[in-house]
This record gives C-alpha cells, structure tokens and sequence, in this order.
C-alpha cells in the first residue's frame, strides 16, 4: 500500500520537483499551498506523512500547522523543511512536534531516507502512545476496583 504525502509550501517553490518525484518511489504525492491546510484536508486525504516547507517569514504560520496536526493526529509524520540552517528554527519546529527537520538543497535518496526514518518514528511513537493508554486504562481499573473493595468494607462495617 503506497503511503500518502502531502506538501504544503509557498507557491514557486523549486522543492516541489523533488517532492513530486517521491511517486517514482512509491508514495502518493499532493502537492497544496499552505493556504489550503485544514484538517478536514488531512482527513479527506488520509496522510500518512507531512511535508512543510518552512520559510523564515511564515515560520509561525509553520509552527501552528504542527501544532495544530500534532494536537489531532497521533499517527501522522510531519517533516519540516528549510532553506535555512539554523538550529533555533529545527528546535522550534520539534518543540511543536515536528517528527523530522530538513535543509534544502535535498537529494531524492537523502529525503527518501529521512521519509523512512521518519514513518520508523511515528510508528515507535504510536506504539508508545498505544502502550501508554493500556497502562492508564489497567490503573484506572484498579483504581476502580479498590474503590469498590474499599466501599464494600466500609459497608460491611456499618452492617454489623
């Protein structure tokens, strides 16, 4: 089953050759300006994998983007691209959740690789995500079961 890309980017931007190629690869590519995010989008689309093309001047544009996909999508890479090489902006861009931080000038077989490496992240960090539920379902229902023992040992005692 091919996996889903989709790129948001600015308009003009030469990065959308090397991104369009990925289907040569095995990926499904969508290619949409930034202006056209929306989650309904990534729904519709079904995503497996986000590529954002990140410019110094819309960077907090960029920013809330991953926050906002991250906020509601546990199984989903976001990779994070840049012209720039500056270590603020790839902190920035994982502090909000980005699974992955790229410079540009890319190679097809250097972003191939970071794509993989990426749906490896995403599938450790659902499996986490998984683990971690069970975990706090299992003490929610012990929790819930010395309530009952405490209430029925409490009830026991004014029966007496």
């Amino acid at each position: 089953m091919k996996k889903k890309v989709l790129f948001f980017s600015l308009a003009g931007q030469k990065i959308e050759d090397q991104i369009k190629s990925l289907s040569e690869h095995g990926y499904e590519v969508g290619i949409f300006p930034y202006s056209q995010f929306s989650l309904q989008l990534l729904n519709d689309e079904e995503a497996d994998l986000i590529i954002l093309n990140i410019m110094l001047n819309s960077a907090n544009d960029a920013f809330e983007v991953i926050s906002e996909i991250k906020g509601q999508k546990i199984k989903i890479g976001v990779l994070a691209i840049s012209t720039q090489v500056n270590s603020c902006l790839a902190e920035e861009t994982y502090s909000k959740g980005a699974t992955s931080y790229l410079c540009t000038p890319l190679k097809t077989n250097n972003l191939l690789a970071i794509l993989k490496i990426t749906e490896d992240k995403v599938n450790q960090e659902y499996e986490s995500y998984k683990v971690k539920q069970e975990s706090i379902s299992l003490i929610n229902q012990f929790n819930n079961i010395l309530i009952s023992t405490r209430t029925l040992g409490e009830n026991a005692a004014f029966t007496k």
